[in-house]
């Protein structure tokens, strides 16, 4: 009994909150699936936060270009990071 319990309160926690976070230098962007190319240029030296949900497997991809071909980045796990270099651009992928 104590197990099912247990469970039902982690799913009703877990419902409620977001598949991923992503802070990207200062702007925060989330969501329950998915998301397209998005544009957000944030220079080297500067810091950015991904942070999956528990139970996600969602992968955030960060590109050199606006147009999200050339890829210079990818996480499916919580990654706190300093850039190296510039990304002009992101997506989230397999949600």
């Amino acid at each position: 009994m104590k197990f099912i319990l247990i469970a039902l309160t982690l799913g009703a926690v877990t419902a409620g909150t977001n598949a991923w976070t992503f802070n990207a230098c200062g702007q925060i962007f989330d969501g329950d699936g998915n998301r397209a190319c998005t544009r957000k240029s944030c220079n080297a030296g500067q810091n950015i936060d991904y942070d999956v949900g528990f139970f996600q497997s969602c992968t955030l991809r960060t590109y050199a270009d606006a147009a999200c071909s050339i890829e210079n980045g990818i996480s499916s796990r919580d990654w706190d990071h300093t850039l190296g270099q510039h990304i002009a651009a992101f997506d989230i992928r397999d949600c």
